[in-house]
């Protein structure tokens, strides 16, 4: 028995390992290459050997899809995990990332980050491709159709992917395509029986070679000579999804909500920027205005700045502001959007710069900021709970509730307590902090909590975990403030940094922030502050907050030291609020854990049971199969006795167990038709009896043809036997455990 795989199962291996590489069009870093790689070469390595062992196609199918999901959960899921073993908290995490994938896929645009969620699509549907190609090509025996798996996932790469790359995933791509119809035809045809006339010139070896040649000159000829066919290079016949119109005014991007995570978790204490300025603040990138019941995004139309940009002429006159001057380094931003303190009033040092004034965000024509240097000079509010306190109470005009009230269906839980942390509050002001204090106190930053903020991460959030980062926290405000009538939308930039001896801030990955501004009549968009350990400069005097950011990666200990001043005006957030419905001091207990009931969890250790079971006992009997073929000692004749050994194994758990005074040819005649075997696998079924028989007793004239020939004919007696089987049988053959005794 050969325990290496044919070059048909090479070449395919190969088509799908082209596919897999090729996804580099489509992400912004070699992060997926580990996971995506190991995942396609495991899958037809469990496919291969489950196909080599002869398991129905069922389990084939269950042993390659978990061999996959177990790939996906130790490169993707690792950190959920116990010593390498899944949990049920990694089943949950896979479909928290999957969802966050599906509602992101709809705003990103390639080169995408390289998310979790993403990497995870991506290694499930090549483990899918790994199987349904397999299963076509050697189970079917159907060439062209083993291709279709790996080219659908070419076109999507293809249809999706930049220009990066495309001439060598499309080479990788034909000339593996090529070598598989090549070799899995051959091999067809030579299993198929002898070449006509026996004349070599045209058998496999020449025909091979022809192939070859032939898909060279195509290959060759299609990069070369493709290109410059006319209109070749010209736009594309069809534009899919997130492609930006015509005109310098339109960009489609990646929010920077979407790798916020990635810059907090991992903390490799990258330097993405510097600034020199004359007043500390945050460092904003952008808004996000648009909550899909997934993720946030924006839609925004920017206009050349000339250096001047254009303020809010509806906000009040008499509003402090102090002038403040950023001269900003960019190092390792990688995205569009410029960072500046709030409000930017002109920017130098950078040509076609454009400036969105809803969005208050600074960006460049090119694809990303980093190496630049500028300067931003803004006007940064210096607001007081008396001034905020003013702020208009009449009804929000119809443009902004259009576009920062809107909101998905949501569950009336959420809607009722947002309502009620704001009964008490009587100005938006005091609504606008009710909300901030009601998130510093039972709520604690942790970078381990799942990613995501939709409706369902957000009703885990506020009513069981109550543990998140600030994507969380800012999405979950901005939810629970437009519940309660307030214009909210998420910016995304940075906490101030460190500032060092050169007199310059020094900002890293893990100042990275999320936080939301609520539009308050007269003074525009306020900052307001919920993440736990974390303050914002020159915000102070009316979110209570002392300046705070992380500068030690440990926001746990931020958080268990952070105190709220109560702004004037606003309610003492130390009081239960009361419950709209009725039910006095139910936050008390709405993050309280709830454990799973008894029954369910007796139930998920009884499946994992059978799990174990239907993986061990299969696993078992091919252990001793080989075991059967190790004993032979690598010898000819312990080669054709392992080959009986396999076919009176066959018999015997089909029911025809040989009898102890049967001689070998006295077993077959009478196992032939009682296993139901036709005449020609009745002759395979002698003559692999007649070569064990001699080998017995007859050593030293076996040779390695014989072990051939024994091999196949056995095989041909094996596939027969599981043939008349129903999918049923067949698996009740492989978890039944009682022929491992005999």
């Amino acid at each position: 028995m050969s325990a290496r795989p044919n070059a048909a199962t090479i070449a395919l291996t190969a088509l799908t390992l082209s596919v897999a590489l090729g996804f580099s069009r489509l992400f912004s870093g070699n992060g997926y290459l580990v996971p995506v790689v190991l995942a396609t070469l495991a899958g037809h390595a469990v496919a291969w050997w489950c196909r080599r062992n002869d398991l129905p196609t069922g389990a084939s199918a269950v042993a390659t899809f978990g061999a996959v999901a177990l790939i996906g959960t130790w490169t993707v899921l690792g950190h959920t995990t116990a010593y390498g073993l899944p949990l049920p908290f990694t089943l949950r995490e896979a479909a928290s990332l999957l969802g966050d994938a599906r509602g992101q896929f709809s705003v990103v645009r390639a080169p995408a980050p390289v998310l979790p969620g993403f990497v995870l699509a991506t290694v499930i549907a090549l483990g899918v491709s790994a199987f349904m190609a397999d299963w076509a090509a050697f189970r079917l025996q159907a060439t062209f159709e083993a291709v279709i798996p790996a080219f659908s996932l070419f076109l999507f790469t293809a249809a999706l992917g930049t220009a990066h790359n495309r001439t060598v995933a499309i080479a990788m791509f034909v000339a593996a395509a090529l070598a598989f119809l090549v070799t899995h035809g051959l091999g067809r045809s030579y299993r198929g029986g002898s070449w006509f006339g026996g004349r070599p010139a045209h058998g496999p070896a020449s025909i091979a070679r022809n192939a070859a040649a032939l898909g060279a000159i195509a290959l060759v000829g299609g990069l070369v000579f493709g290109p410059r066919i006319p209109t070749a290079t010209s736009g594309e016949l069809l534009r899919y999804k997130n492609r930006p119109l015509p005109g310098p005014s339109n960009r489609a991007t990646v929010s920077p909500l979407v790798s916020i995570r990635d810059r907090l978790v991992e903390q490799q204490g990258l330097e993405v920027f510097t600034v020199e300025a004359t007043v500390k603040a945050y460092w904003r990138l952008t808004s996000l205005d648009t909550f899909d019941g997934t993720i946030w995004s924006s839609n925004d139309t920017y206009r050349a700045t000339r250096g001047r940009i254009n303020t809010d002429e509806s906000l009040r006159t008499d509003i402090p502001t102090a002038a403040d001057q950023q001269k900003f380094q960019i190092a390792a931003l990688d995205s569009i959007w410029l960072p500046a303190a709030f409000r930017p009033q002109r920017v130098s040092g950078l040509d076609q710069v454009s400036y969105n004034r809803d969005t208050a965000s600074l960006i460049t024509p090119e694809a990303t900021t980093d190496g630049s240097a500028y300067t931003v000079q803004s006007a940064v509010p210096q607001l007081t709970p008396e001034l905020l306190s003013t702020a208009g109470t009449g009804p929000v005009p119809e443009d902004l509730a259009t576009r920062y009230l809107a909101l998905p269906p949501l569950d009336n839980r959420v809607r009722n307590e947002a309502l009620r942390i704001t009964a008490p509050a009587t100005t938006p002001y005091a609504k606008a902090i009710a909300l901030q204090d009601y998130f510093h106190h039972g709520f604690r930053y942790d970078l381990n909590a799942k990613q995501g903020h939709d409706s369902r991460a957000l009703e885990n959030f506020l009513f069981r975990t109550k543990a998140g980062y600030c994507e969380q926290f800012a999405g979950s405000y901005a939810v629970l403030a437009r519940l309660a009538g307030l214009p909210t939308r998420v910016t995304v930039g940075f906490t101030p940094g460190e500032l060092q001896a050169d007199g310059v801030y020094h900002v890293r990955d893990e100042h990275a922030h999320a936080w939301p501004e609520v539009y308050l009549q007269g003074f525009g968009w306020v900052a307001f502050e919920p993440t736990p350990g974390r303050g914002a400069p020159n915000n102070s005097n009316y979110t209570g907050l002392p300046e705070a950011q992380d500068e030690s990666g440990n926001q746990a200990a931020l958080a268990a030291t952070t105190t709220i001043a109560p702004a004037p005006g606003s309610a003492d957030t130390s009081t239960t609020l009361p419950d709209i419905n009725g039910n006095a001091g139910a936050a008390n207990g709405a993050g309280k854990d709830k454990h799973l009931p008894a029954v369910v969890v007796a139930f998920l250790w009884l499946l994992a049971a059978a799990g174990a079971w239907c993986v061990a006992v299969p696993l078992a009997h091919v252990w001793r199969r080989r075991r059967r073929w190790l004993a032979g000692g690598g010898t000819p004749a312990g080669g054709v006795l392992a080959a009986w050994g396999d076919v009176e194994e066959t018999l015997d758990r089909a029911g025809v167990r040989r009898r102890p005074q049967e001689t070998l040819r006295e077993y077959t005649v009478r196992a032939a038709p009682s296993a139901g075997l036709i005449a020609e696998t009745k002759v395979a079924l002698q003559q692999v009896a007649d070569g064990a028989a001699f080998a017995a007793y007859a050593e030293s004239g076996v040779d390695a043809a014989d072990v051939a020939d024994a091999v196949q004919d056995a095989r041909v007696v094996r596939t027969a036997v599981l043939d008349q089987l129903t999918w049923w049988n067949r698996t009740r053959w492989w978890i039944d455990p009682r022929a491992l005794r005999r």
